[in-house]
């Protein structure tokens, strides 16, 4: 079953003859927990435990390795990712991120693209992040300069050092003298369903390089008899479902 017209879209699929079922709840991207998605989640998730009784799974965007004992205070740690690992784990459930590792996403990015506008991409979708914390622990500064370190880890592959003095110059060639603590601009360019600019033509090169990654994922652990829980945002459920209603030979 397939619903997209509610806030956050549900799939369901199953149970099948083997009993296995596959659940998928396409989050906004929020670390507030008084966002009503939180409650719908809960639901989804229930049900979920209701009709699978063995041999369950959990896929979510990001791993988190510790996990507040609070759900109100994963979520603003780590938003909708923290909170199904939250619910996973009051379940003794694995929950993993089915995803290419950082390099792999990097290398093959930037065999398409130009690695300057690689490099300045992830960091544009670092900070957007950022501004999504409802309760950010670090300034704006902070954050940008822990988002350097890390992309300086990734210089063998950029071919460059990512730091602040870089930064400033990418910025300047892409966006002008657009104000780079901005979300509502960062939010944008990182939208991959925008086409306004190389960010997000990037992003959404990204988000299909995932994508590829995650169905192969799902099906591989499909074809192990388990049963899935899937929390990814919004933007990859609406290209996923269709794609596993095909790949699971489920009628639409």
């Amino acid at each position: 079953m397939l619903n997209n017209h509610q806030e956050n879209p549900v799939l369901k699929i199953g149970p099948n003859e083997n009993n296995q079922s596959l659940y998928f709840f396409g989050a906004n991207h929020s670390n507030d927990p008084s966002d009503s998605q939180f409650i719908q989640l809960q639901k989804f998730w229930a049900e979920f435990l209701d009709v699978t009784k063995e041999n369950r799974i959990v896929f979510t965007e990001r791993t988190i390795n510790k996990v507040p004992p609070d759900y109100n205070d994963v979520i603003k740690l780590d938003g909708e990712g923290g909170a199904v690992q939250w619910l996973a784990r009051q379940s003794n459930i694995l929950a993993i991120c089915p995803e290419p590792d950082s390099t792999q996403q990097r290398q093959s990015l930037c065999q398409k693209f130009d690695s300057h506008e690689v490099a300045y991409t992830f960091i544009a979708q670092y900070l957007g992040a950022w501004f999504r914390r409802t309760n950010p622990n670090k300034t704006f500064r902070e954050a940008t300069k822990d988002t350097l370190e890390r992309e300086a880890n990734f210089s063998d592959i950029y071919g460059f050092i990512p730091d602040n003095a870089w930064l400033i110059e990418q910025h300047k060639i892409l966006f002008g003298d657009q104000n780079l603590e901005d979300g509502k601009f960062l939010n944008h360019i990182t939208d991959p369903r925008k086409t306004d600019s190389k960010i997000n033509i990037i992003v959404a090169a990204r988000t299909e390089v995932r994508n590829d990654y995650i169905l192969n994922k799902i099906q591989s652990v499909w074809n192990e008899g388990k049963s899935l829980f899937i929390v990814y945002g919004k933007g990859h459920a609406t290209i996923l479902f269709p794609q596993l209603q095909n790949l699971l030979n489920q009628k639409v």
